[in-house]
C-alpha cells in the first residue's frame, strides 16, 4: 500500500539488507537513509515525493533510490569509502549537495537540480546532470587543488547515464513464533522474575492451547460444582438451625408448661 508518513529514516549498520518495495511514499519532512558498513538499502517505488532527501554511505555499502518520479526541495548526498550511491530516477529538486570522499560512485544524473554543490575528494567518480542552452558546454571551470593533472580529465561530459539496478529480493513468507516463558518468585519484588524463554514450535503450542480449554472446562465445571455444594451445606445449615431452634423452642415451652407454682 502507499505510505504517507511525517517522515521516514532508515539506518544499516553492518552487511544486512533492508528493501522497501512501495508504491507510492509522500513523506511532509526528510527521508533519511544512512548505512555504515557493507549492508545495503534499496528503495523501490513508482513515486517519491519529500520536502529533503538525505542519504550517507559509509564504507563498501550501496544505496539505491529507483523510483518513476522524485520530487524534493534538496537532495543532500554523501558518500565516504568505496561504496555506491545511486539516484536510479527521473527526478527534480530545487537545491542538491553532493559530497563524494574514496573511491566510491556517487551517481545523481539522473536528477534536475536548479541548484548544484559538488565536491570530490580522492579519486572517486560522481555523475551529474547540468541543464545548458544551445551547445553542450566545452570548459567547466572548476575549483580546488589536482597535480599532474588537467582539468578536462577531471570534469568532461558523461557519454551515458549510469545508474545501479536493483532486482528486489522475493520477500520470505512470514510465520508466527511461539515462545514458553517461565516465571519464578521474586525475593524484592511483587512481580515475577523471567526465569526462562524458549521457543516453541506451532504442534507443541496447539497442543497447550487445546490443554489450557480443557483446563478451563474443568475449572469452570467445578465452580459449578463448588456452588451447588455451597449451595447444598447452606442448605442443610438452615435445616439443622431450624430444627434445633424448634427443639430449643419446644423445650422452652415444656418447661414453662410444667413449672410449679410457689
Amino acid at each position: 500500500s502507499n505510505a504517507t508518513l511525517a517522515s521516514l529514516e532508515v539506518e544499516v549498520t553492518g552487511s544486512g539488507l533492508v528493501q522497501l518495495e512501495i508504491p507510492s511514499v509522500n513523506l511532509e519532512g526528510c527521508l533519511d537513509v544512512e548505512v555504515a558498513g557493507s549492508g545495503s538499502v534499496a528503495l523501490v517505488t513508482d513515486a517519491l515525493v519529500a520536502a529533503e532527501v538525505k542519504t550517507t554511505l559509509s564504507g563498501s555499502g550501496n544505496i539505491v533510490v529507483d523510483t518513476s518520479d522524485l520530487e524534493a526541495q534538496k537532495l543532500d548526498a554523501s558518500v565516504y569509502g568505496s561504496g555506491v550511491s545511486s539516484f536510479a530516477t527521473a527526478g527534480a529538486v530545487d537545491k542538491e549537495t553532493l559530497t563524494l570522499s574514496g573511491p566510491g560512485q556517487l551517481l545523481a544524473g539522473s536528477i534536475v537540480a536548479r541548484k548544484s554543490e559538488v565536491d570530490v575528494w580522492g579519486d572517486g567518480d560522481m555523475l551529474v546532470q547540468v541543464g545548458y542552452v544551445n551547445a553542450p558546454p566545452t570548459d567547466v571551470k572548476i575549483k580546488g587543488w589536482w597535480f599532474w593533472r588537467e582539468a578536462s580529465s577531471i570534469v568532461y561530459p558523461a557519454a551515458v547515464n549510469k545508474v545501479l539496478i536493483y532486482e528486489p529480493v522475493t520477500v520470505p513468507a512470514m510465520y508466527p513464533v511461539y515462545y514458553s516463558i517461565e516465571t519464578a518468585e521474586s525475593a524484592l519484588s511483587d512481580d515475577p522474575d523471567y526465569a526462562f524463554v524458549s521457543a516453541e514450535p506451532s504442534s507443541l503450542t496447539n497442543l497447550m492451547t487445546t490443554s489450557l480449554s480443557s483446563v478451563q472446562q474443568a475449572a469452570d465445571a467445578t465452580t459449578s460444582d463448588s456452588n451447588g455444594l455451597f449451595y447444598a451445606f447452606v442448605g442443610v445449615g438452615v435445616v439443622v438451625v431450624n430444627v434445633v431452634a424448634a427443639r430449643s423452642w419446644a423445650q422452652h415451652c415444656a418447661r414453662r408448661h410444667y413449672t410449679r407454682l410457689l
